[in-house]
Order: structure tokens, then sequence, then C-alpha cells
């Protein structure tokens, strides 16, 4: 999930838990809380005040929110990435504020250039008519 900020804004945990990792994935600053039960939380790009380790509270500050640069599909603002998994899948992070949506998909960037996959024929008295797009469920989805 991308949330809008701005740089140098504070990023606080959403539950508490043990940061798991805070460093840098792939040139970007990444801090991550293990927050029990299998469930994991990551932001990025986040400038660590945290250390792997380190046991934090609901609302304690994780670091600060960086401006992602000229290469970022949140331009010309700054977002935050959160991601949440469970058990290895990722679910919706809003999931985490009691907020529920159904399941999390990933579409692509360029929604204009989604791959739609062959729908059957609407069957009789569906909702679905022929000129409506696809719903989401049936996107493809970006491998993670």
């Amino acid at each position: 999930m991308d949330l809008a900020g701005s740089a140098q804004q504070v990023v606080t945990a959403p539950l508490g838990g043990t940061v798991s990792f805070a460093g840098v994935v792939a040139a970007t600053p990444v801090v991550s809380i293990d927050h029990g039960d299998g469930l994991v939380s990551s932001f990025e790009p986040v400038r660590a005040r945290v250390h792997r380790g380190q046991v934090v509270g609901p609302g304690a500050v994780l670091g600060e929110l960086l401006d992602a640069g000229p290469g970022s599909h949140c331009l010309p603002g700054v977002c935050l990435h959160w991601g949440v998994r469970r058990d290895g899948t990722y679910v919706d992070p809003l999931g985490l504020l009691g907020i529920s949506r159904g399941p999390a998909v990933l579409l692509p960037l360029n929604p204009a250039a989604a791959v739609l996959r062959p729908r059957a024929a609407p069957v009789p008295g569906s909702r679905t008519a022929p000129d409506r797009p696809a719903p989401a469920a049936s996107r493809s989805v970006a491998s993670q």
C-alpha cells in the first residue's frame, strides 16, 4: 500500500513488536517489524531510528520517510510503501488498523496496460455486462 507523505515525515509503528530488519534492500532503506503470530510489517523508504532486535510499542517512531527520487512512481509527491505479511503471504495493511476491505491485490503500475484473463460468457441474469471491465479479482497480479 502506498500512503502519501512528505520527506522527513516521522514513520511510526502501527502495532508493537520486535524490529526484525533495519537496513537497505536494493538501494532502498527498509524497516520491518515482527508483530508475532506470523505477522510482519515493512516500511520503505524509511531511514531507521531503530535497530534489529529492538522492541517497539504501538506508535513508536521507526524513522523518517525519504524521498525515493526521480524513479519513484509516487512523483510528484513522496509516499510510504507499507506491506504486511501473515506467514509470508501479503495481506491488506489496513487490517492492522481494524479496517477491512477484502483481500489485498497487486495491480500493474499502469492499469491501461493490464493484461486481462479471458472470461467465460456472461451468465444470463448476471450483472457483468460484456462492455464492463473485468472485476478486480480477474486481473493479473504482479509477482512479488
